[in-house]
């Protein structure tokens, strides 16, 4: 019968066996194996395990010749030398490791001793990583424990043999039957994880003209829409199961990470097979959130194509939502897991054995291979099954953010020709899904949020006289800002903190005390700014209460108030900021300076940098041209032609929100949303100034 053995090579002669068939021991272990003790553990293995220093654990042990479990195509290798160990938890370590199983707490219970080995896998040229156990990685090295609970009186040798002989390896249901009561396996190597996550989204369209045009066409455009999606998450990376076996019988799994801040390189999600969103083609999903009317939207674009190039724009807009919802669930992952009480642990389920089915027996299964899709699956049902806890019940109730970009579809008469003609991206670092039409230039899986910022301007500015200019019009527009970064500087979040005081966001205050704790990192942070107007709205950003257009100082001086608040208190811009302040015969001076020599010299010559020539040129731009387009709008004279060239003009350098900020000022302040998110923060910020917002929940 296979063994293990402790021994000191002269009188110590420690041996462990199962007496259960099914046993890992018995099923799994080629052979007896056998380590070697070091000096001094024969005097202490008699005692008993109340009169032992548990600070003096663990005690390493060392294989004195190679062993090998083998499982079907994969066999996990115990080499001569490999390290062995002996642990000993008591007092609060026990109490935390039982509290992390929800294994109630037990008064005859002193703790937990433990037998931990090290094995690397090795897997045969036809078999998978999940032939062994809960995906682990080929050539992995895999540390194998099992515990033991210990009474006060128990003595540390026969402590040390319960745990040897529970050593299993959760292959296959046998597995977890044969674990004795009030023991407990423990996996914990590299490996491959699946497994199911909602994500909750507040899906924000952003439709804009990319070309001037007089009036804004019949267009019926969602400004916003809901959507839960259901997808499955592979966490590559290391892990720990652990499975316990309690004294009635029941089993608790759960599922722990050794790290959570790799997300961004270990966890992907997608959003179903192929080209589909769940059980619905992407195309078709996201024509639901953008047009009331997708139904026959989806007809018309299914006639006048052909099947191929359907498929490949669902296709192409489910790369774009997959992206998404990495970043989304990686975000609100890491947020569930620090807000919890166990930072690292995933799940835990309880498991009756007695009670499966046929269905959660396969679930249970999968699991044990891991792909715990069916059974992290929100209100999955499994007989005998029952979630305890779950990181992944808290994540879906977070709502993010989906900005969906429509760059040009204005410049189209229905939403139908639009997507027909659109080129489909999404940004690599923010994940906003990206509609375009042939005008502009998408690089595949490339584009950039920078890039995407300027176009977003410059469509702004071309749609907002066309909305003044068509009162009739139903659909509103949405000025959106979005802006996301890892590893955020004190700069930023100096800004970010900014844009929230100003807008009496009700998170301003959690924002400044973190901003105030003055860190180099101040991890991954977003800010999104949605402002939703009418027609009537865009109208009174050109024309004064009397009817008569705004000059270029009038538009300048909002714009420079916002990139002033901005800039607030960020040393790092101080001569920026004092740019903004410098009043309009200065910007005058700027403006008649014409080439950008010449208005560097005059920047130069306040102490302000170069490379604030770069806003200059955006801001006399964007000013210039919203009084060309008041001018037309008051003498009814054609406003596209006031915006001819009006897109070949800018330079970029739209990384502050500061066109949002200065429309919603001139505007007095309507309603406004503000959703502001960081990693640092555990409670969620999300506030609508001026008004409630949406109540968008965001991590």
């Amino acid at each position: 019968m296979p063994t293990l053995q402790l021994t000191d090579n002269t009188t110590l002669d420690i041996t462990a066996s199962s007496a259960d068939s099914n046993a890992t021991l018995n099923r799994y272990l080629m052979h007896p194996l056998s380590f070697l003790t070091p000096a001094g553990f024969d005097a202490v293995v008699g005692e008993q395990v109340k009169g032992l220093d548990a600070t003096a654990f663990p005690i390493t042990l060392k294989a004195t010749g190679e062993g090998k479990f083998a499982l079907e195509k994969t066999t996990l290798d115990v080499q001569l030398g490999a390290q062995a160990s002996i642990g000993l938890l008591t007092g609060s370590d026990a109490s935390d490791f039982f509290t992390s199983l929800q294994w109630p707490p037990d008064p005859a219970v002193a703790g937990l001793v433990s037998f931990a080995l090290q094995g690397t896998l090795s897997v045969g040229d036809t078999a998978t990583e999940s032939d062994l156990t809960l995906g682990i990685s080929k050539a992995t090295t895999v540390t194998l424990t099992s515990f033991s609970t210990v009474a006060a009186a128990d003595t540390l040798e026969a402590c040390v043999t319960r745990a040897m002989a529970a050593l299993t390896i959760p292959h296959d249901l046998k597995d977890l039957a044969s674990l004795p009561p009030n023991t407990v396996c423990q996996f914990d190597a590299s490996s491959c994880l699946k497994f199911t996550a909602s994500i909750t989204y507040d899906v924000v369209n952003d439709p804009l003209a990319t070309m001037a045009i007089e009036a804004l066409p019949p267009i019926a455009v969602n400004a916003t829409a809901g959507a839960t999606i259901e997808g499955t998450a592979t966490h590559t990376s290391d892990h720990t199961v652990t499975i316990a076996k309690l004294p009635n019988g029941l089993i608790h799994l759960s599922l722990s990470l050794t790290r959570t801040d790799d997300f961004e390189t270990s966890l992907t999600v997608s959003a179903g097979v192929s080209a589909n969103v769940g059980s619905q083609d992407a195309l078709a999903f996201l024509l639901d959130r953008i047009s009331p009317n997708s139904t026959e939207e989806m007809k018309k674009i299914q006639a006048d194509l052909l099947p191929g190039q359907v498929q490949q724009l669902s296709g192409d807009i489910k790369k774009a939502i997959d992206a998404a919802l990495c970043s989304s669930l990686q975000a609100s992952l890491k947020a569930a897991l620090e807000d919890s009480e166990s930072k690292n642990r995933v799940f835990v389920y309880e498991i009756n054995l007695a009670a499966l089915d046929q269905d959660s027996t396969r679930a249970l299964q999968s699991a044990l291979t891991g792909d715990f899709t069916a059974i992290t699956k929100p209100n999955a049902m499994l007989a005998g099954i029952k979630e305890l806890d779950s990181a992944l019940t808290i994540t879906s109730t977070i709502k993010h953010s989906l900005g969906v970009h429509l760059l040009g579809i204005f410049n189209y008469q229905s939403i139908n020709q639009f997507v027909k003609k659109s080129k489909i991206d999404y940004t690599k670092d923010t994940h906003e899904i990206v509609l375009s039409d042939e005008t502009i230039e998408i690089i595949t899986n490339n584009l950039d949020s920078d890039k995407l910022r300027e176009v977003v301007v410059k469509g702004i500015t071309l749609t907002l006289p066309a909305s003044a200019n068509t009162p009739q019009a139903a659909t509103p527009l949405n000025l959106v800002f979005f802006l996301r970064k890892a590893a955020t500087d004190k700069s930023t979040m100096c800004q970010e903190v900014n844009v929230l005081r100003a807008t009496g966001a009700p998170g301003a205050a959690a924002a400044t005390s973190l901003f105030q704790q003055n860190l180099k990192n101040y991890g991954t942070s977003s800010l999104c700014l949605g402002l939703n107007l009418n027609s009537q709205q865009c109208r009174q950003l050109f024309l004064n209460s009397s009817g008569q257009p705004h000059d270029w100082l009038f538009f300048l001086q909002f714009a420079c108030d916002a990139e002033a608040t901005i800039l607030t208190d960020d040393n790092a811009n101080d001569d920026r900021r004092k740019l903004f302040t410098l009043g309009g015969g200065f910007w005058k001076q700027l403006r008649d300076a014409g080439a950008p020599p010449n208005q560097i010299a005059l920047l130069q010559s306040q102490g302000i940098r170069q490379q604030a020539d770069t806003d200059v040129i955006n801001l006399i731009w964007w000013s210039v041209a919203m009084e060309n387009y008041a001018k037309a709008i008051a003498a009814n004279k054609s406003i596209e032609k006031a915006g001819e060239g009006l897109v070949k003009k800018s330079t970029g350098g739209f990384n502050e929100p500061w066109l949002v900020l200065a429309t919603w000022s001139m505007l007095q302040n309507p309603a406004l949303e503000v959703v502001f998110t960081s990693s640092l923060l555990k409670p969620a910020i999300a506030a609508g100034a001026g008004a409630a917002s949406r109540a968008t929940q965001a991590r």
